[in-house]
């Protein structure tokens, strides 16, 4: 009788198969990009996960990327990873909106025919008159602007005076928004006489 016996040696050097892989993504600052779920098949024994989440800088606070790792690892050590770049953007400019209760009632880029004797309200306006919130950043500073842009012949333009008040916002990633109104100051009034004298009898002494 003879007898062969032969050793089988099984090892596992295959490592464990993702089922999905996820897309890189662009998102604006103010959004959240969702962590998938990954799941990963190994043919010989259980698999176990681990993932990590690495923040690149960008050239401004709100300008980044998402380095998301998942690594599934079977029983002998054997691992594979899927890899997702979230990059993060800042692309949108702050908002204006007009608080001061004398502009409140209008909006930004409006054109406005308003009395000539506003002319001091509107020379009083400052760079509080507005605030500029951003999607990121929030509150945001603000620059003023006063232009006079001269006197106009009514007859032919139909208004006497032309102003332009801009207020500009930037926010931390360089995004710049401009705020403007075109003030039109209109002379809708007559001239009204001052002492006008009162009607007299006066014979032959004429009042001067």
């Amino acid at each position: 009788t003879t007898v062969y016996t032969l050793f089988t040696e099984i090892i596992d050097t295959t490592p464990p198969v993702f089922l999905s892989s996820p897309d890189d993504i662009t998102i604006e600052c103010d959004e959240t990009a969702e962590t998938p779920n990954l799941e990963a098949f190994d043919t010989c024994s259980e698999v176990v996960y681990s993932f990590s989440e690495v923040r690149t800088d960008g050239d401004c606070p709100n300008n980044y990327t998402l380095t998301r790792t998942w690594t599934a690892t079977d029983g002998c050590g054997n691992a594979s990873n899927e890899v997702q770049i979230v990059t993060v953007e800042d692309t949108t400019p702050p908002e204006f909106e007009f608080i001061d209760g004398y502009i409140n009632q209008y909006e930004p880029g409006q054109d406005v025919f308003i009395d000539c004797r506003e002319y001091g309200n509107i020379f009083q306006l400052i760079a509080n008159n507005a605030v500029a919130t951003d999607n990121c950043s929030g509150h945001t500073p603000v620059e003023y602007h006063f232009e006079d842009l001269g006197n106009f012949d009514c007859a032919e333009y139909g208004y006497i005076g032309h102003l332009l008040t801009t207020w500009k916002s930037t926010d931390e990633c360089g995004n710049s928004s401009v705020a403007t109104i075109n003030w039109y100051l209109v002379d809708e009034s007559a001239p009204v006489f001052q002492n006008v004298p009162d009607d007299v009898c006066a014979g032959n002494n004429l009042p001067p």
